[in-house]
């Protein structure tokens, strides 16, 4: 019995020795910075901030949850932040996390929590419950927005001063990541650590205050463009400068009538909404960014239609249209096809464009419509009804039979969309070769 309690204590120390090394290495290098960024704002009632988070090592990769607390120096002297004349509140959207509301049996995303609390200001973000489901940072120095945060006076007066993380930062301030292993049974140093897969590690963490962060001006946006890239999709893109007030981005999309385009009626899309597709959600910085290689997919071939750009304003419900752009879905779906040789003896070789997946049938009639032979792609093979990707510069030959005498044949090639089996959608081009003998 005094062995299993030796044991015991053993593991209790080892348990305690990694919850509080952290503190004791503070000195250390950091594997992460937190920073705390004020945000210009003309209201002179409250304060604007940004909470971001950088990787500064290789110890983590996997960010788990936080607790951050602030303070105003100036509202030190009289007590505080008190949760009775300010309030605190966290812009929805803005986090780069993906927020899910709070549930204590399963938690699979993040959860944001903004209050005030013993003269300070309070943000805790709790983690989801396994590691899969949390953000890796993959890339050091590139910061990770945890969210964009108010602190209001109630009673409309002007807020002096400027938040301040409370000092000492090791004790007030928590910071951790998780790991995707169980240390327990890892390899050499990783192993026998006292921690079981998918707890949360704390982080020895720098808390900086970085310089403020102008609002700028409006947002604008440049170079909204599309283009339907075969299989009945469409490929989008934009390019903005300025996001700092803006939650993301969501594009709709309307069917132009052909009798009347007025009467289009523009739909949302889920994959093109910042709602649905996290990587519209805005980047909220002043420089902006590209947004590329946004798909969608249509309905019909031999149509217009037309993408128009929104965005939201954070904090608010305000809807900016920015710019409306036409895609037409083609109909043809062979283009640029042309003899190489032209009149030709033995042999001669067709180059085509397809402009869609389809399947593709070849063949070389005399002027009687006589069937002389398929033609073959370049591997020797028939096309008959043969699948092709969407691409250019394919080609098909003609190899010309002995029998065959001088004159004027017709080069055929008939393809037919892969989702389309209708004969009106199919495309058909005729080639008129000269025979010489």
């Amino acid at each position: 019995m005094p062995f299993l309690v030796n044991v015991a204590l053993v593991v209790i120390w080892a348990l305690t020795f990694v919850v509080v090394s952290p503190r004791a290495s503070a000195q250390s290098v950091p594997h992460a910075t937190v920073s705390v960024i004020p945000v210009d704002d003309p209201r002179l009632d409250r304060i604007v901030f940004d909470l971001e988070i950088t990787r500064l090592s290789d110890h983590w990769e996997l960010w788990g949850n936080g607790t951050f607390r602030l303070t105003n120096p100036v509202l030190e002297a009289t007590g505080g932040i008190d949760s009775s004349q300010f309030t605190v509140n966290y812009y929805p959207s803005s986090s780069a996390l993906p927020i899910v509301g709070y549930n204590a049996i399963a938690l699979e995303g993040y959860v944001i929590q903004a209050d005030l609390a013993n003269g300070r200001l309070n943000v805790s973000i709790l983690s989801p419950d396994g590691f899969s489901d949390c953000v890796r940072l993959p890339v050091k120095g590139v910061a990770l927005r945890l969210g964009r945060f108010e602190l209001i006076r109630n009673d409309g007066a002007q807020l002096s001063g400027d938040l301040q993380w409370v000092a000492p930062e090791d004790y007030y301030q928590a910071n951790a990541f998780k790991i995707d292993h169980d240390s327990v049974t890892g390899q050499g140093a990783q192993r026998n650590t006292w921690y079981a897969s998918d707890d949360n590690i704390p982080l020895v963490t720098r808390y900086v205050r970085r310089p403020r962060r102008d609002s700028c001006e409006l947002l604008v946006v440049n170079d909204f463009a599309g283009q339907y890239i075969g299989d009945l999709a469409v490929r989008l893109q934009f390019t903005t400068e300025c996001e700092v007030n803006v939650d993301g981005f969501f594009i709709e999309r309307a069917l132009v009538p052909a009798a009347n385009p007025t009467a289009m009626v523009f739909e949302g899309r889920p994959n093109l909404d910042f709602l649905n597709n996290a990587v519209l959600r805005s980047c909220v910085c002043r420089d902006g960014r590209s947004y590329a290689d946004l798909l969608d997919g249509v309905e019909y071939r031999r149509e217009l239609y037309a993408y128009r750009l929104c965005s939201r304003e954070t904090g608010t419900e305000n809807v900016t249209y920015h710019d409306t752009i036409y895609i037409r879905v083609p109909s043809p779906i062979i283009s640029n096809a042309r003899l190489l040789q032209n009149p030709f003896q033995d042999q001669t070789t067709v180059e085509f464009n397809i402009d869609d997946r389809c399947r593709v049938s070849t063949a070389a009639y005399d002027l009687g419509g006589r069937l002389l032979s398929r033609l073959l792609d370049e591997n020797g093979n028939e096309i008959l009804d043969r699948e092709y990707a969407k691409g250019e510069k394919y080609t098909a030959t003609f190899f010309t039979p002995e029998y065959a005498s001088a004159g004027i044949y017709n080069i055929v090639i008939i393809a037919i969309p892969v989702d389309e089996l209708a004969i009106e959608e199919q495309s058909r081009v005729v080639l008129k070769a000269q025979l010489v003998r």
